[in-house]
């Protein structure tokens, strides 16, 4: 079980057995000839690798993943609304959390984010207020399964009134 550093072509890869199973990873890093730059690429491929191994050691275990948790919200959400019907409030509130605040990082995202949150669903002239109150649902729900898919350490909203 590990991840290794395959160079195949000019282009560095990593090679990741875990679980029996065998997948490639292309790094986007291209080796030149020069050997300062080959070094240079094998250093910073070598930091990606360890980064790479660390989750998934940590995923095994049950600890949390901290590069996830520098995911982007909107990129999360977007992954769970995908597995949804659209007529369930989380793919309909995606362009209000994409408004509202397109760059928060899930490990962010606190009580006060929340409350701001809250109020802009309540200002926007477009939405009612159940509408309000499903899509600020919806965010609940997304901070749930992120804490269940252990990307963050607690959900926020649980301090939060609804």
């Amino acid at each position: 079980m590990g991840v290794k550093i395959r160079e195949k072509t000019g282009r560095l890869y990593l090679d990741i057995y875990w679980n029996g199973r065998r997948t490639w990873e292309a790094l986007k890093i291209n080796v030149g000839s020069d050997p300062q730059t080959k070094r240079e690429a094998y250093r910073l491929a070598d930091k990606i690798r360890a980064k790479r191994e660390f989750q998934l050691v940590s995923g095994e275990h049950g600890l949390l993943d901290p590069v996830s948790a520098k995911r982007p919200l909107a990129s999360y959400a977007e992954e769970i609304a995908s597995e949804m019907d659209t007529k369930n409030p989380i793919p309909k509130s995606l362009p209000y959390i994409r408004k509202f605040d397109p760059d928060i990082r899930l490990g962010a995202i606190n009580e006060a984010w929340l409350d701001r949150y809250k109020k802009f669903l309540k200002s926007e002239s477009s939405l009612g207020a159940s509408t309000a109150a499903k899509y600020y649902a919806a965010i609940v729900q997304i901070l749930r399964r992120a804490v269940r898919d252990q990307l963050i350490p607690r959900n926020p909203s649980d301090n939060v009134d609804g």
